[in-house]
This record gives structure tokens, C-alpha cells and sequence, in this order.
């Protein structure tokens, strides 16, 4: 069996498209070691093309962080540097309940 195995994603949903269009026709099945959302402008679309594509995944520490933002949210924004907290948000407030 022949295995795609691709990871850190972070909703760069131009280039997740592009790896699986290149990739799909060579392999088996797409194994995703995580990290679909963060920083990226659509993470919503690569957590339903994740799903829609049947690839097997594991939560990384973006995803995990990012589903965590509503409970950690003021302590986070006390901790983390500005850009990386605003990513946190903005990747959860553009997740489906679904999705998430």
C-alpha cells in the first residue's frame, strides 16, 4: 500500500488542494499528522476537505488550541504574543460547529 503522508496544513487551502490533486492518483490513502487550522485564511474549507477526502488525521497543537480558544481565551491573551492569539480567534471564529 502506498501512503500519502502529509501534515501542517494551517488552512492554506490553495496549497492543501494543490498536494492533493498532486498526490491522490499516486497513493492509496492520505494520512494528515495535523495541524489544519492556524494562521491560514480557510479553516473551515480544509477541515471539510479533510473530511469530505476521507484522510486519515490526528489533531496537532494548533487544532487542539484552537478548540480550546473560548476557555483560554483572557489568559492567553495575557500570554501569547498578539498575532498568535488573533490566529487562535480568528481560526475558531471560522470554524463551523461541525468543524469544530
Amino acid at each position: 500500500m502506498k501512503v500519502g503522508l502529509i501534515g501542517d496544513i494551517h488552512a492554506n487551502l490553495p496549497a492543501f488542494e494543490a498536494i492533493c490533486n498532486h498526490i491522490e492518483e499516486e497513493v492509496d490513502c492520505i494520512w494528515d499528522t495535523g495541524n489544519f487550522v492556524g494562521y491560514g485564511a480557510f479553516p473551515d474549507k480544509v477541515v471539510s476537505l479533510v473530511r469530505e477526502k476521507n484522510i486519515i488525521s490526528i489533531r496537532g497543537n494548533y487544532d487542539c488550541k484552537v478548540l480550546k480558544f473560548r476557555q483560554k481565551e483572557k489568559k492567553w491573551r495575557k500570554s501569547k504574543r498578539y498575532e498568535k492569539w488573533l490566529a487562535f480567534k480568528w481560526a475558531y471564529e471560522n470554524l463551523s460547529e461541525e468543524s469544530r
